[in-house]
């Protein structure tokens, strides 16, 4: 029955609003939310029920529109200017009142125009539904209601804090794994899956209540498989009409699962600190790798000085193996910060095991033991071999995290070919000769259903702050660079096995396919100088006496520049200079920038970058035509003969 029709039969619509009759009372204590509007949308007046429910007072005049979101206030004056024009008799509109503590009161509004004569203005008798959360008015808000559920997947609650009834709207087992046979209607249920150490959050959510403010609250709950979860937990105080003219407290709120956000937002600050980190192991690598150049280049000249049976060549020795072991830890460092650029060449998998071994023994610790197996005849591998090094201690950490009670950790190695009807084939492996190096442990294992994601960066199955889930996303990637697979065979608490494999090359196809290998030793006597000019730019003192001494003693004459301003003004004056050797990171001029600016005073000269960072110029835009990167620290053995290589190409 429409409001229309119930004020017919009453002689004058308006004395429930002007008179303290009966019609008044009707109107004051009607259980319907009641309101009269005027023509031009003013809300004169409210009844008791509605004024409780919006926190008005009601008597207040107030334009109505001030009373509802701004999102929904155009619903209701085209519903108003309908009636108006008398296209019906009664309009229905849903929108959102504005109540106070900030609170928003879903309804749905009936209006209908009350004309009482020439005399007297119309007005509009609004009636207001409150439309609860868990329960749907109509068949369309109830579809749509559900739709919103399952599409936000959250889950809606009601609580009466003084009896605990707890009344729970949406997909509750998904988020709890629990199915409405077991869940509870009482508060205790919730409590009990909230994690221990979150539980204070609870009665905080009560005391922002009491102060008339909605709670927004983050905490963790246990599943019915026992894993956490985090929900998101927002809602505040309501009040309910109870019935006599009583109110009931109650809180209303909505969880969410944030569970895969708050995992994306440790993985940004995972990704964020490793950034910083990064940056920061570049830089002490630059600056760890000029002081290496300095130790080095000294070692290599006093040993020129001293034949091989001198008892002081084999201290000299020693402290040389010792700086390219530094060599190699810087290596690390500026694999860490990204920073390092791969320099692949002919490598015996076996001897960098060899090579190694002694460190992986420090690493694993004293109570798992270390066994390994080398087979003879293992064939080449065209690989860096401080990124095969990194392979091997990323698995022999993560060895060593799964037998925290010790155990045995093995690394064999060994050749195995790969025929063209092999069933790896369909999975992307090429036919051919491979060389293998497998690490095992005897550890707790890996759960079978987590191979295809144990390759990820950021996956890790430790708690925090145990690990960031990189080493195996890292030995991955080296092994892919390389062309080769890695494989991973686990069963739970009998330990697991990593498969290294990469391709089996023979020395003739490199040499054709890459020429010289940087970092391989010249057999012999060095090549020596034969008195060109060379202009050498290092901003570093001590960097550039060692290499000025080692460049005058392999016979070529050495002009010395700070900076790139200097290198100019030597370079205009020395037309003769044949090469260029500069650092590629100086103050006011780049080694890049000076090897543009040289072309056009020296066309015909050989220009070397070189840098500490070991980060080839022009690795993201592509090479720097006319230039030869070579990273630091350099030793005479490469330095004499790359020098004469360039030279003599010219």
């Amino acid at each position: 029955m429409s409001l229309h029709s119930e004020c017919a039969g009453k002689t004058e619509c308006h004395e429930p609003f002007e008179t303290t009759g009966r019609e008044w009372i009707f109107f004051e204590e009607a259980p319907t939310n009641l309101a009269k509007v005027s023509e031009d949308g003013i809300c004169l007046r409210m009844n008791r029920r509605l004024s409780g429910l919006l926190g008005r007072k009601p008597g207040e005049k107030i334009p109505l529109e001030s009373l509802v979101h701004p999102e929904d206030t155009e619903a209701g004056r085209l519903a108003r200017q309908e009636l108006l024009r008398g296209d019906s008799n009664e309009s229905v509109w849903t929108c959102r009142f504005l109540a106070s503590q900030d609170r928003l009161v879903s309804a749905r509004v009936r209006a209908s125009l009350i004309r009482e004569g020439s005399q007297k203005p119309p007005f509009f008798l609004l009636a207001v539904e409150e439309l609860s959360p868990s329960v749907a008015a109509s068949p369309e808000w109830k579809e749509a209601y559900e739709l919103i559920l399952e599409s936000t997947r959250q889950v809606l609650y009601e609580l009466d804090p003084a009896t605990g009834e707890l009344k729970l709207t949406g997909d509750v087992l998904n988020l709890t794994g629990y199915g409405s046979g077991e869940i509870s209607g009482e508060w205790e249920f919730w409590e009990r899956l909230v994690h221990p150490d979150d539980r204070h959050l609870l009665e905080q959510r009560l005391q922002t209540c009491a102060d008339g403010k909605p709670y927004h609250l983050e905490y963790r709950i246990f599943r019915k498989d026992g894993t956490i979860a985090n929900v998101r937990d927002d809602g505040c105080a309501a009040a309910r009409d109870a019935g006599g003219g009583r109110t009931q407290a109650r809180l209303i709120g909505a969880l969410l699962d944030v569970s895969e956000q708050r995992s994306l937002a440790l993985q940004l600050q995972h990704a964020q600190k490793m950034e910083v980190f990064g940056r920061l192991a570049g830089g002490v690598a630059h600056d760890f790798n000029n002081l290496l150049t300095v130790f080095s280049g000294y070692t290599e000249l006093l040993i020129s000085e001293y034949p091989g049976g001198d008892p002081k060549r084999e201290y000299l020795d020693e402290m040389q193996r010792a700086t390219e072991r530094a060599v190699a830890l810087t290596s690390q460092l500026l694999a860490f910060g990204r920073l390092q650029r791969s320099t692949p060449r002919l490598l015996d998998l076996g001897e960098v095991l060899l090579e190694i071994q002694k460190m992986l023994r420090r690493l694993i610790g004293e109570d798992i033991e270390l066994v390994t197996a080398l087979a003879d005849g293992v064939g080449l591998v065209f690989a860096d071999p401080r990124q095969i090094e990194t392979v091997l201690i990323n698995l022999a950490v993560n060895a060593r995290d799964a037998m925290p009670h010790g155990g045995r950790l093995s690394i064999e190695t060994s050749n195995f070919f790969i025929r063209p009807n092999d069933r790896r084939v369909a999975a992307g492996w090429k036919p051919g000769s491979y060389v293998q190096i497998a690490v095992s442990d005897t550890g707790v294992g890996i759960d079978p259903s987590l191979f295809g994601r144990i390759f990820e960066p950021f996956f890790t199955t430790k708690g925090p702050g145990e690990g960031t889930g990189l080493g195996l996303s890292t030995c991955y990637g080296i092994v892919e660079q390389c062309g080769g697979r890695i494989e991973v065979e686990s069963v739970p608490g009998r330990g697991s096995t990593f498969r290294i494999c990469l391709p089996r090359v023979k020395r003739q196809e490199v040499k054709e396919a890459h020429g010289d290998l940087l970092g391989s030793r010249p057999r012999g006597k060095l090549p020596k100088g034969k008195g060109e000019t060379i202009l050498f730019v290092e901003d570093d003192p001590a960097v550039q006496r060692i290499y000025t001494t080692m460049l005058r003693r392999l016979g070529y004459e050495v002009l010395v520049g700070s900076n790139g301003d200097e290198a100019m003004r030597i370079a205009s004056e020395h037309p003769e200079i044949c090469l260029v050797l500069t650092d590629l990171v100086m103050p006011l001029m780049s080694g890049t920038e000076l090897a543009e600016e040289l072309r056009h005073l020296l066309p015909n000269a050989k220009i070397v970058l070189t840098s500490g960072y070991a980060s080839e110029p022009g690795a993201q835009t592509g090479p720097i035509a006319g230039t030869t990167f070579l990273p630091k620290p350099l030793s005479r053995d490469i330095l004499a003969c790359k020098l004469r290589e360039l030279i003599e190409s010219a």
